[in-house]
């Protein structure tokens, strides 16, 4: 294996990487505030809605493990049946 060397005239020079965290922490103040004002006021959901059955996510991961729990006991019984 040789090793190669080629000339080069943009050399990456560290220069202003220096950071100001009062400067960060107030941009970054001002950029929550922007976000955390509403644009227009979100309108209330109907109850109707809101109790038409939908399933949170929450919900819906929840029925997901509980199956997968009960596939993986069931391939564990067919496995033990199979090896007695």
């Amino acid at each position: 294996m040789e090793t190669v060397y080629f000339t080069t005239r943009s050399f990456i020079r560290h220069e202003d990487n220096v950071i100001n965290f009062e400067e960060y922490k107030e941009k970054l103040a001002a950029q929550q505030a922007l976000l955390a004002e509403p644009d227009e006021p979100e309108a209330p959901a109907p109850q109707e809605a809101a109790a038409a059955g939908r399933r949170t996510l929450a919900q819906l991961r929840d029925r997901l493990d509980v199956a997968a729990s009960a596939a993986m006991l069931l391939v564990a019984v067919i496995t033990a049946v199979v090896i007695l």
